[in-house]
């Protein structure tokens, strides 16, 4: 669990079922909730074959092996929430993905709101915040489960009214998930036929929405973004016959001189940058535009992006060589993707200009036994062995932790480059609470790139304010990653299945530590370094400076800062914290009474003190039950 909380999340994702899962959510089943009843009833129908089945009980067996205690993973759910708001000072909300296939597939066994209600209340009898509920997943894919939207709706409507007529449960968002932008996908080379589809499936989507009176029976559009092998196929080409040439360990140097390496490189980042920057952006304006296309989504209804990611495929419809599909994933390329779709979030618009209301935008699922989640593993929650890996698209959501605090606002910012002709990848934002600015970025070229911190301007104007210079005699923060190889990983990807040399070996995440560093502004000469290959953020003040308080240990210094302090306190540590040092951070009323306990097991660990009463505050750093230091905070 210490790694899925090592995330932070806001929100996490729980899918109770979906399409080839047969699950249910509150089954006393191991694992997901798989019922050998309904897989006998299923084959006997014809509606699953033989084949397919032996597939998938490879990984029943397989999660049942990992829970040999028979725990119920909606428990082990439950379970994750409250280790989350014991580490993390919160517990995060939770998207249910209510199970309909079932009730489908089977109507004479099963309803479709019977369990999933009982999901639901499960979940908040046990203190867990459901923030949303989707009605299923990905069923515009499937017509033998729904031949059209229709038949869908009048499928879910039982649950919905539900769900609506229940004063314990009918504050609860609500979603349903749209067909991907059909315009994208035409462009992107969808057949015809796929195309048609996605227009009707979002034109009648779009139609419920603004039928009164059932468009109060839902909330928002959930919508699956992915970067799929199609949009890559540039990419692919440039490996050509080198592919299987390059050796598995060899140390990428970056430098023009390897054509196949370097072209392939910065082909990656180059197509993710586009999608990010551009297709995104496209995306969003074609699912609102105002025109006469009756497919449109519009802006009526709140946004929830609960998948994305760069996803592989297991043909080749995309036309790449099928040894190459899936290459970037888990690759230092695919981190930059996710910093960069991370970042887009905080500024996105529809048609004309109007802001999109993003009330979720989560990565596909958080722990997961495909190659596109953030956690390598099947549905275990706890390390059991070598291959519990935190993939490449795990770190940009640790850095980018602090990003989507409510305090932060999206300012226009302008690095000041003072090295070569490369210009990184940054956005800026400005926390008025606590006089922070803050500067994301990701740094994609072979150089290291220098900048004046002195002359960084910001607009502020859109809040209020004008334009700032962020300086501060207190110093700035820096906290990255860095890619040593061109396939720099967490977990596998292609490169190691097509290569011998990863057979029968365990390996080493290459992408293993997160830097962080202090750096001295005091001086108007002070530059900063953004390394090459690198991604992360920085992170100083403005004046006037709040005083900072720093607890000198003897093998560990802590600052303590903004203070005094409005609706959070950020205590950073000057190197990276390991769990088994059990240094805690402790936190007293001016009584004496506890009011937190924090673990400081990374190199930064938040307060969020905004429910605090005003006053003073006495913050002690024990390490093994031994005072090493103790501050004073003002909460105000």
């Amino acid at each position: 669990m210490s790694y899925i909380a090592s995330i932070k999340s806001r929100v996490i994702r729980y899918p109770s079922g979906g399409d080839n899962k047969w699950m249910h959510p509150v089954s006393d089943s191991v694992g997901y909730g798989y019922l050998k009843s309904d897989i006998d009833t299923l084959l006997a129908r014809g509606i699953i074959d033989t084949a397919l089945w032996l597939d998938r009980a490879v990984e029943v067996n397989k999660e049942i092996s990992l829970n040999p205690d028979s725990a119920r993973y909606i428990d082990r759910l439950i379970n994750l929430v409250d280790y989350m708001d014991s580490v993390n000072g919160f517990a995060p909300k939770v998207i249910f993905v209510a199970n309909v296939t079932m009730s489908q597939w089977m109507p004479d066994i099963y309803n479709v709101w019977e369990e999933n209600l009982a999901a639901v209340r499960y979940l908040l009898d046990n203190g867990v915040v459901v923030g949303g509920i989707e009605m299923g997943n990905e069923h515009y894919d499937d017509p033998s489960l729904f031949e059209t939207f229709d038949d869908y709706w009048d499928h879910i409507l039982p649950l919905l009214d539900s769900l609506h007529d229940d004063p314990a449960l009918n504050q609860i968002p609500i979603s349903l998930t749209a067909a991907p932008e059909p315009d994208a996908a035409e462009a992107f080379g969808y057949s015809a036929t796929v195309v048609t589809r996605f227009k009707e499936w979002n034109a009648d989507l779009r139609s419920y929405a603004d039928s009164i009176p059932v468009n109060g029976l839902f909330d928002a559009f959930t919508v699956h973004i992915y970067q799929t092998p199609r949009m890559l196929q540039p990419c692919y080409e440039l490996y050509g016959d080198d592919y299987y040439d390059i050796p598995p360990d060899y140390d990428v140097p970056f430098v023009v001189a390897d054509t196949n390496l370097y072209a392939s490189w910065r082909c990656a980042t180059d197509s993710f940058e586009n999608f990010t920057n551009n297709w995104l952006q496209y995306i969003f304006t074609h699912y609102t535009l105002a025109d006469d296309s009756t497919y449109r989504l519009g802006t009526g209804k709140k946004y929830w992006i609960t998948e994305w990611g760069e996803k592989p495929t297991t043909d080749n419809t995309s036309g790449a060589p099928p040894t190459l599909v899936g290459n970037f994933n888990n690759t230092f390329a695919e981190a930059v993707y996710n910093m960069e779709f991370l970042l887009n979030m905080t500024e996105l618009y529809g048609a004309g200009s109007t802001p999109l209301d993003i009330q979720y935008a989560t990565k596909h699922n958080t722990l997961s036994g495909f190659t596109y989640g953030l956690i390598s593993h099947y549905s275990n929650l706890d390390v059991t062995d070598d291959w519990y890996y935190k993939r490449a698209s795990y770190y940009p959501f640790v850095i980018d932790e602090n990003l989507f605090s409510t305090s932060y606002k999206r300012v226009d910012c302008q690095a000041v480059s003072l090295s070569g002709t490369y210009v990184p990848y940054v956005k800026g934002f400005f926390n008025y609470g606590n006089e922070l600015f803050y500067m994301p970025f990701v740094n994609s070229s072979d150089e290291d790139v220098y900048f004046d911190i002195h002359n960084m301007t910001g607009d502020t104007t859109a809040l209020g304010g004008g334009s700032l210079t962020p300086s501060s005699s207190y110093g700035s923060y820096i906290k990255y990653i860095v890619a040593d190889q061109l396939y720099s990983h967490g977990g596998d990807n292609q490169y190691m299945r097509d290569n011998a040399y990863y057979e029968d070996t365990t390996i080493t995440p290459l992408i293993d530590s997160i830097y962080i560093d202090t750096v001295s502004t005091s001086s108007p000469d002070t530059l900063l370094v953004l390394p090459a290959y690198s991604l992360g953020w920085v992170k100083w003040q403005v004046s006037p400076n709040p005083e900072r308080e720093v607890v000198k240990g003897p093998d560990l210094n802590i600052t303590a800062w903004p203070n005094p302090a409005g609706s959070i306190v950020h205590f950073v540590t000057d190197r990276i914290v390991e769990e088994d040092e059990k240094y805690v951070v402790q936190i007293y009323s001016i009584t004496g009474a506890i009011v937190k306990v924090i673990p400081l097991t990374q190199d930064e660990v938040t307060w969020h003190c905004s429910d605090a009463a005003k006053g003073l505050y006495i913050y002690q750093v024990v390490k093994d039950k031994q005072i090493i230091g103790s501050g004073k905070i003002v909460v105000q």
